[in-house]
Protein backbone atom coordinates (compact mmCIF):
# COMPACT_ATOMS: atom_id res chain seq x y z
CA UNK A 1 0.00 0.00 0.00
CA UNK A 2 0.78 3.52 -0.58
CA UNK A 3 3.58 5.30 2.54
CA UNK A 4 5.60 8.19 2.95
CA UNK A 5 8.63 7.29 0.73
CA UNK A 6 11.38 8.70 3.34
CA UNK A 7 13.18 11.98 1.61
CA UNK A 8 11.08 12.11 -1.04
CA UNK A 9 8.15 14.32 0.51
CA UNK A 10 5.60 12.16 -1.34
CA UNK A 11 3.21 9.02 -0.77
CA UNK A 12 4.44 6.10 -3.20
CA UNK A 13 3.42 2.39 -3.54
CA UNK A 14 6.64 1.74 -5.16
CA UNK A 15 8.06 -0.14 -2.22
CA UNK A 16 6.42 -3.86 -2.85
CA UNK A 17 6.55 -6.60 -0.21
CA UNK A 18 6.70 -10.40 -0.92
CA UNK A 19 3.41 -12.23 0.21
CA UNK A 20 3.12 -15.50 0.56
CA UNK A 21 -0.43 -17.40 -0.28
CA UNK A 22 -2.52 -16.85 -3.51
CA UNK A 23 -3.50 -13.26 -4.61
CA UNK A 24 -6.79 -12.05 -6.37
CA UNK A 25 -6.02 -10.54 -9.15
CA UNK A 26 -8.41 -8.30 -11.12
CA UNK A 27 -8.45 -5.77 -13.86
CA UNK A 28 -6.87 -2.77 -11.70
CA UNK A 29 -4.38 -5.18 -10.45
CA UNK A 30 -3.20 -7.29 -7.47
CA UNK A 31 -5.59 -7.44 -4.34
CA UNK A 32 -3.70 -5.14 -1.58
CA UNK A 33 -1.33 -3.26 -4.09
CA UNK A 34 -2.23 0.66 -3.71
CA UNK A 35 -1.09 3.80 -5.98
CA UNK A 36 -0.55 6.76 -4.72
CA UNK A 37 0.37 8.14 -8.48
CA UNK A 38 -3.46 7.87 -10.23
CA UNK A 39 -1.91 10.29 -12.98
CA UNK A 40 0.71 8.01 -13.74
CA UNK A 41 -0.11 4.59 -12.17
CA UNK A 42 -2.72 2.47 -11.58
CA UNK A 43 -5.08 1.98 -15.16
CA UNK A 44 -6.18 -1.22 -16.13
CA UNK A 45 -2.74 -1.06 -19.00
CA UNK A 46 -0.98 -1.10 -15.83
CA UNK A 47 -2.26 -3.26 -13.74
CA UNK A 48 1.00 -5.84 -13.07
CA UNK A 49 4.55 -4.61 -13.57
CA UNK A 50 6.37 -7.74 -14.10
CA UNK A 51 10.27 -7.94 -13.93
CA UNK A 52 11.99 -11.01 -16.06
CA UNK A 53 14.15 -13.24 -13.88
CA UNK A 54 17.06 -12.21 -16.38
CA UNK A 55 16.17 -8.83 -15.86
CA UNK A 56 16.08 -8.45 -11.82
CA UNK A 57 19.77 -10.76 -12.33
CA UNK A 58 20.99 -7.81 -14.48
CA UNK A 59 20.14 -5.43 -11.58
CA UNK A 60 21.65 -6.99 -9.21
CA UNK A 61 24.89 -8.19 -11.31
CA UNK A 62 24.82 -3.86 -12.20
CA UNK A 63 24.29 -3.03 -8.87
CA UNK A 64 26.67 -5.24 -6.61
CA UNK A 65 23.47 -5.91 -4.13
CA UNK A 66 20.83 -8.35 -3.80
CA UNK A 67 17.47 -6.96 -5.06
CA UNK A 68 14.66 -8.35 -2.50
CA UNK A 69 11.06 -8.57 -4.14
CA UNK A 70 9.54 -5.93 -5.21
CA UNK A 71 12.34 -3.13 -4.63
CA UNK A 72 11.98 -1.68 -8.15
CA UNK A 73 8.40 -1.70 -7.94
CA UNK A 74 8.10 -4.81 -9.49
CA UNK A 75 4.48 -7.34 -8.53
CA UNK A 76 5.91 -10.16 -9.98
CA UNK A 77 9.26 -12.23 -11.12
CA UNK A 78 8.45 -14.01 -14.16
CA UNK A 79 11.64 -17.38 -14.77
CA UNK A 80 12.58 -17.01 -17.83
CA UNK A 81 11.18 -13.58 -19.59
CA UNK A 82 13.91 -10.84 -20.26
CA UNK A 83 12.28 -7.96 -21.50
CA UNK A 84 14.55 -7.24 -24.86
CA UNK A 85 12.41 -10.43 -25.92
CA UNK A 86 8.71 -9.69 -25.58
CA UNK A 87 6.82 -8.66 -27.75
CA UNK A 88 3.58 -6.26 -27.40
CA UNK A 89 0.81 -8.17 -27.35
CA UNK A 90 2.74 -11.61 -26.06
CA UNK A 91 0.25 -13.31 -23.14
CA UNK A 92 1.73 -14.24 -20.27
CA UNK A 93 -0.79 -17.93 -19.27
CA UNK A 94 -0.81 -18.34 -15.45
CA UNK A 95 -2.20 -21.75 -13.88
CA UNK A 96 -5.42 -19.40 -12.48
CA UNK A 97 -5.28 -15.73 -14.93
CA UNK A 98 -3.79 -14.28 -18.20
CA UNK A 99 -1.79 -11.46 -18.43
CA UNK A 100 -1.06 -9.16 -21.48
CA UNK A 101 2.11 -7.13 -22.69
CA UNK A 102 1.36 -3.65 -23.11
CA UNK A 103 4.58 -1.53 -22.40
CA UNK A 104 7.59 -1.12 -20.91
CA UNK A 105 8.49 0.32 -17.05
CA UNK A 106 9.60 4.00 -17.70
CA UNK A 107 11.96 5.09 -14.87
CA UNK A 108 10.20 7.94 -12.70
CA UNK A 109 11.99 10.13 -9.94
CA UNK A 110 10.90 7.13 -7.18
CA UNK A 111 12.71 5.02 -8.55
CA UNK A 112 16.24 6.61 -9.00
CA UNK A 113 15.38 7.79 -5.44
CA UNK A 114 14.92 4.35 -3.93
CA UNK A 115 18.14 2.86 -5.68
CA UNK A 116 19.93 5.90 -3.98
CA UNK A 117 20.62 7.50 -7.45
CA UNK A 118 19.08 10.58 -9.01
CA UNK A 119 20.82 9.79 -12.61
CA UNK A 120 19.29 5.99 -11.92
CA UNK A 121 16.70 6.92 -14.76
CA UNK A 122 18.88 7.52 -17.55
CA UNK A 123 20.66 4.34 -17.08
CA UNK A 124 17.70 2.24 -16.47
CA UNK A 125 16.04 3.40 -19.59
CA UNK A 126 19.68 2.56 -21.77
CA UNK A 127 19.63 -0.89 -20.51
CA UNK A 128 16.41 -2.21 -22.22
CA UNK A 129 16.28 -4.12 -18.96
CA UNK A 130 12.77 -2.12 -17.93
CA UNK A 131 10.47 -4.96 -17.37
CA UNK A 132 7.05 -4.73 -18.66
CA UNK A 133 3.26 -3.45 -18.28
CA UNK A 134 0.52 -5.90 -18.19
CA UNK A 135 -3.40 -5.86 -18.51
CA UNK A 136 -5.10 -8.21 -17.11
CA UNK A 137 -7.13 -10.59 -20.04
CA UNK A 138 -8.44 -13.67 -17.63
CA UNK A 139 -8.83 -12.41 -13.72
CA UNK A 140 -7.87 -15.15 -11.44
CA UNK A 141 -5.23 -15.16 -9.17
CA UNK A 142 -1.58 -16.21 -8.37
CA UNK A 143 1.12 -17.43 -5.98
CA UNK A 144 4.67 -17.37 -5.83
CA UNK A 145 6.01 -20.66 -8.00
CA UNK A 146 3.10 -20.66 -10.67
CA UNK A 147 4.35 -21.12 -14.01
CA UNK A 148 4.23 -19.02 -16.79
CA UNK A 149 3.84 -20.10 -20.39
CA UNK A 150 4.15 -17.58 -23.16
CA UNK A 151 1.41 -17.48 -25.63
CA UNK A 152 2.39 -15.14 -28.56
CA UNK A 153 -0.75 -15.73 -30.71
CA UNK A 154 -2.14 -12.53 -30.39
CA UNK A 155 1.61 -10.65 -30.66
CA UNK A 156 2.12 -7.99 -32.60
CA UNK A 157 5.17 -7.44 -34.92
CA UNK A 158 6.87 -5.25 -32.36
CA UNK A 159 9.00 -5.24 -29.14
CA UNK A 160 7.78 -4.07 -25.93
CA UNK A 161 11.55 -1.75 -26.20
CA UNK A 162 10.62 -0.33 -29.00
CA UNK A 163 7.71 1.32 -27.66
CA UNK A 164 10.12 3.91 -25.64
CA UNK A 165 12.13 3.93 -28.76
Amino acid sequence: MPAELPGFGAPSGIRKKQVEGRIKLGPRGLAGDGVADREHHGRPEQAVYALGALDRDYWQEQLQRELPPGSMGENLVIADMDTHDVLVGDRFVLPDAVLEAVWPRIPCTKLAHVMGDKKFGRGFLRSGHLGVYFRVIQPGSLAAGDAAALDASAAVDRRILDVVA
